[in-house]
C-alpha cells in the first residue's frame, strides 16, 4: 500500500473522531470547520475509491441540512442568510450517522483487501514420505521370499474373531498387491494403520514381512 493511500485511510480516521467535536458546535453543519471536514473526506474517498464508486457518491449526495433560499433586498439593502433550525439540525445528525457508516464500509474494506492486512501466503510443506522403523537385524541380508500364502496361513494361528481374521486377511491381500505392484505410500499406510488396529500380532505376521520383502527388492537383494 502507498504512502498516498495510507495518508487518506489515516485522514478517514481521523474524520470518524473529528465529527464528535463538529456536532457539538452550535450550527455544526455551517462551520468552517465541517466545511474542512466535509472537503477532507470527499476528496479522500475520490483518491480511494474514485469519484463514481459507490462509497463516493453515496456520501457526495448527503446534504447535512435543508438547502433554503438567500433572500436579498437589492445592493446595500437588508438580507438573510441561512439559518439553522431544528429541521437542519435533524438533518446534520441523521446525515452524520449515514456518514459515519460509509466511512466505517470504506475502511473496512481497504482493510480486509489491502495486501498489508491479508496474512502472508505461506506454501504448505510437502508431505514427508512415511517412514518405517523396523527394529530387526540385517533383514536386507534374508533371502527366504515371502508369499501371501504363507502369511494368510500364519494368520489362522492367531486368536482372532472371525470378522478380524476376515479383515486381516483382506489387509495382507491389499498390502501384498500394492507393495509388488505401484507401491504407492497413501495405500500402503492405509493397510498398516488397519493391520495395526488389529493388534501387534497381526501387524508383525503381515506388514513386516510384507514390507522386507519389498525394501529387499527395491534394493535388488
Amino acid at each position: 500500500m502507498g504512502d498516498k493511500t495510507e495518508l487518506h485511510i489515516v485522514r478517514l480516521r481521523e474524520g470518524l473522531k473529528q465529527l464528535e467535536d463538529i456536532r457539538k458546535m452550535p450550527r455544526p453543519g455551517r462551520t468552517p470547520e465541517f466545511n474542512n471536514w466535509r472537503q477532507r473526506i470527499a476528496h479522500s474517498l475520490e483518491e480511494l475509491f474514485s469519484l463514481g464508486n459507490a462509497y463516493t457518491k453515496r456520501f457526495n449526495r448527503l446534504g447535512f441540512y435543508n438547502i433554503r433560499a438567500v433572500i436579498s433586498f437589492g445592493v446595500g439593502g437588508p438580507s438573510r442568510g441561512p439559518g439553522w433550525d431544528s429541521g437542519d439540525q435533524r438533518r446534520f445528525e441523521e446525515d452524520t450517522v449515514i456518514a459515519e457508516q460509509i466511512i466505517g464500509d470504506a475502511l473496512e474494506e481497504l482493510e480486509v483487501y489491502s495486501p498489508s492486512s491479508r496474512p502472508a501466503e505461506s506454501k504448505t510443506p510437502a508431505k514427508p514420505v512415511p517412514s518405517i522403523i523396523f527394529n530387526i537385524n540385517n533383514v536386507l541380508s534374508q533371502t527366504t521370499e515371502v508369499h501371501i500364502s504363507q502369511i494368510l496361513q500364519n494368520l489362522q494361528s492367531l486368536s482372532l474373531s472371525d470378522e478380524g481374521l476376515h479383515e486381516a486377511k483382506a489387509q495382507a491381500k491389499a498390502l501384498s498387491d500394492e507393495a509388488k505392484g505401484q507401491q504407492r505410500w497413501p495405500l500402503l499406510a492405509k493397510s498398516l494403520d488397519a493391520l495395526k488396529a488389529l493388534g501387534k500380532p497381526v501387524y508383525e505376521t503381515v506388514a513386516i514381512p510384507l514390507l522386507m520383502e519389498m525394501l529387499k527388492k527395491q534394493a535388488g537383494l
